[in-house]
Protein backbone atom coordinates (compact mmCIF):
# COMPACT_ATOMS: atom_id res chain seq x y z
CA UNK A 1 0.00 0.00 0.00
CA UNK A 2 1.25 3.58 -0.85
CA UNK A 3 0.68 6.65 1.25
CA UNK A 4 -0.64 9.87 -0.88
CA UNK A 5 1.90 12.53 -1.40
CA UNK A 6 -0.39 14.69 0.76
CA UNK A 7 -0.19 12.28 3.93
CA UNK A 8 3.61 11.65 3.49
CA UNK A 9 3.66 15.39 4.06
CA UNK A 10 1.25 15.56 6.88
CA UNK A 11 3.47 12.63 8.57
CA UNK A 12 6.71 14.37 7.76
CA UNK A 13 5.18 17.73 8.89
CA UNK A 14 4.27 15.80 12.31
CA UNK A 15 7.40 13.76 12.50
CA UNK A 16 9.55 17.31 12.16
CA UNK A 17 6.90 19.11 14.68
CA UNK A 18 7.76 16.22 17.25
CA UNK A 19 11.46 16.30 16.78
CA UNK A 20 11.41 20.24 17.60
CA UNK A 21 9.55 20.01 20.34
CA UNK A 22 12.09 17.47 21.91
CA UNK A 23 14.74 19.78 21.53
CA UNK A 24 13.21 22.45 22.70
CA UNK A 25 11.88 20.44 25.65
CA UNK A 26 15.92 19.28 25.90
CA UNK A 27 16.96 22.50 26.51
CA UNK A 28 14.41 23.66 28.47
CA UNK A 29 15.32 21.67 31.19
CA UNK A 30 18.86 22.06 31.11
CA UNK A 31 17.55 25.95 31.43
CA UNK A 32 15.75 25.19 34.01
CA UNK A 33 18.06 23.35 36.21
CA UNK A 34 20.22 26.44 35.85
CA UNK A 35 17.54 28.55 36.87
CA UNK A 36 15.01 26.94 38.88
CA UNK A 37 12.63 30.14 39.33
CA UNK A 38 12.38 29.95 35.56
CA UNK A 39 8.72 30.74 34.59
CA UNK A 40 6.55 32.08 31.84
CA UNK A 41 5.66 35.52 31.76
CA UNK A 42 2.76 36.82 29.33
CA UNK A 43 2.72 40.38 28.24
CA UNK A 44 -0.97 42.56 27.40
CA UNK A 45 -0.09 41.38 24.01
CA UNK A 46 0.14 37.88 25.13
CA UNK A 47 4.22 37.80 24.23
CA UNK A 48 5.86 35.11 26.31
CA UNK A 49 9.07 35.17 28.04
CA UNK A 50 11.10 33.23 30.06
CA UNK A 51 11.83 34.89 33.15
CA UNK A 52 14.30 34.29 36.26
CA UNK A 53 15.62 36.59 39.04
CA UNK A 54 18.30 34.73 38.91
CA UNK A 55 19.25 36.66 35.81
CA UNK A 56 18.53 39.84 37.23
CA UNK A 57 22.39 40.19 38.80
CA UNK A 58 24.14 38.52 35.55
CA UNK A 59 21.69 39.93 32.49
CA UNK A 60 23.95 41.44 30.02
CA UNK A 61 21.61 41.92 26.73
CA UNK A 62 19.54 44.96 27.69
CA UNK A 63 16.51 46.47 25.14
CA UNK A 64 14.71 49.73 25.46
CA UNK A 65 10.89 49.82 24.52
CA UNK A 66 8.04 51.88 24.55
CA UNK A 67 5.15 50.35 26.47
CA UNK A 68 3.17 51.39 23.76
CA UNK A 69 4.47 52.68 20.28
CA UNK A 70 0.69 54.41 19.46
CA UNK A 71 1.12 56.62 22.47
CA UNK A 72 3.40 59.98 21.88
CA UNK A 73 4.46 59.77 25.69
CA UNK A 74 4.39 56.00 26.28
CA UNK A 75 6.50 54.60 28.96
CA UNK A 76 10.19 53.35 28.32
CA UNK A 77 10.89 50.11 29.56
CA UNK A 78 14.35 48.13 29.80
CA UNK A 79 14.17 44.61 29.21
CA UNK A 80 17.21 42.38 31.22
CA UNK A 81 18.16 39.00 29.46
CA UNK A 82 20.79 36.72 28.82
CA UNK A 83 20.49 33.61 25.90
CA UNK A 84 20.98 30.13 27.12
CA UNK A 85 21.04 27.44 24.15
CA UNK A 86 19.43 29.62 21.75
CA UNK A 87 16.80 30.63 24.28
CA UNK A 88 16.66 34.26 25.59
CA UNK A 89 15.64 34.29 29.34
CA UNK A 90 14.63 37.45 30.69
CA UNK A 91 15.04 38.95 34.45
CA UNK A 92 12.13 38.93 36.62
CA UNK A 93 10.47 41.62 36.69
CA UNK A 94 11.37 40.87 32.72
CA UNK A 95 11.12 44.78 32.04
CA UNK A 96 11.70 48.11 34.17
CA UNK A 97 10.37 51.55 33.52
CA UNK A 98 12.73 53.84 33.21
CA UNK A 99 11.14 56.93 31.81
CA UNK A 100 8.81 58.14 28.65
CA UNK A 101 8.77 59.07 25.33
CA UNK A 102 8.00 62.81 23.80
CA UNK A 103 6.65 63.27 20.49
CA UNK A 104 7.07 59.39 19.42
CA UNK A 105 10.94 59.96 19.34
CA UNK A 106 12.68 61.26 22.08
CA UNK A 107 13.30 59.90 25.11
CA UNK A 108 13.70 60.82 28.71
CA UNK A 109 14.89 59.10 31.72
CA UNK A 110 13.36 59.62 34.83
CA UNK A 111 15.68 61.33 37.27
CA UNK A 112 15.88 58.12 39.88
CA UNK A 113 15.17 55.48 37.13
CA UNK A 114 18.35 53.63 38.18
CA UNK A 115 17.13 53.40 41.34
CA UNK A 116 14.12 50.80 40.33
CA UNK A 117 17.44 48.47 38.44
CA UNK A 118 19.03 48.39 42.11
CA UNK A 119 15.97 47.32 43.75
CA UNK A 120 15.80 44.77 41.49
CA UNK A 121 19.27 43.74 41.76
CA UNK A 122 20.04 44.64 37.95
CA UNK A 123 23.80 44.13 36.72
CA UNK A 124 26.17 46.65 36.98
CA UNK A 125 26.49 45.90 33.24
CA UNK A 126 23.19 46.73 32.31
CA UNK A 127 23.11 49.72 34.18
CA UNK A 128 26.36 50.80 32.86
CA UNK A 129 24.91 50.27 29.17
CA UNK A 130 21.53 52.45 30.44
CA UNK A 131 23.65 54.88 31.51
CA UNK A 132 25.54 55.49 28.23
CA UNK A 133 21.93 55.34 26.11
CA UNK A 134 20.71 58.51 28.72
CA UNK A 135 23.62 60.19 27.46
CA UNK A 136 22.82 59.47 24.04
CA UNK A 137 18.86 60.58 24.45
CA UNK A 138 20.12 63.70 26.48
CA UNK A 139 22.43 64.46 23.60
CA UNK A 140 19.42 63.47 21.15
CA UNK A 141 16.92 66.17 22.83
CA UNK A 142 19.35 68.71 23.29
CA UNK A 143 19.87 69.12 19.69
CA UNK A 144 16.06 69.04 19.13
CA UNK A 145 13.98 72.18 19.55
CA UNK A 146 10.09 73.01 19.57
CA UNK A 147 10.30 74.26 16.43
CA UNK A 148 11.51 70.60 14.66
CA UNK A 149 7.78 69.58 15.94
CA UNK A 150 5.94 72.35 14.62
CA UNK A 151 3.16 70.76 12.33
CA UNK A 152 1.56 74.32 12.00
Amino acid sequence: MTISKSLQDKVNNLNSTIEKSQEELKKLRVIYSKFPDLEIISNRWKTERYCSKLVNPIATEVDIGGSCSCCADAAIMAYFSIKEDGITIYSNPPHIYIGSKWDHSIKYFDDNWEDNLIENNISPTAILFLKEQEEKYRLQADNCSDDDYDNS
